[in-house]
């Protein structure tokens, strides 16, 4: 019963490393063959060690998996968290080249209302600029 119990382990293992098999559907086999044998086998003693070795088996897989999940999540994170200093970033360079822009005009006596249109920045913006 022992080695039955190894080879469907054994061959799960397999499939799942190989692409044949998700780690879900690995995991319901073994937890479908458990079954299967303490309906069989109820009683014999292998069928403690054979509960006790897919136990571990299916503990050892729910524990990649979290780790695994978690890694992920952790990643996923910081690439998101990146993206948006990027694009902060990218947002603060093109405001301020539109300012630098606007002092530019100022300082060679644009208008107002033109430096605000040109440069994109609001009239209330380039009027702080002549104060700084």
């Amino acid at each position: 019963m022992r080695e039955i119990l190894n080879g469907i382990i054994s061959t799960a293992e397999r499939s799942i490393e190989t692409g044949l098999m998700d780690k879900t559907d690995g995991r319901a086999v073994v937890e479908y063959t458990e079954k299967l044998y303490r309906e069989l086998y109820q009683g014999y003693d292998e069928l403690k060690e054979a509960d006790v070795m897919l136990k571990d088996w299916i503990l050892t897989y729910s524990e990649e998996a979290e780790l695994k999940g978690r890694e992920e999540g952790r990643k996923e994170g910081m690439e998101k968290g990146i993206e948006k200093g990027i694009e902060k970033g990218i947002e603060k360079g093109i405001e301020k080249g539109r300012e630098e822009v606007a002092r530019s005009m100022l300082a060679r006596g644009m208008a107002l209302p033109d430096i605000a249109e040109i440069a994109g920045l609001s009239l209330d913006r380039i009027q702080a600029l002549t104060q700084s």
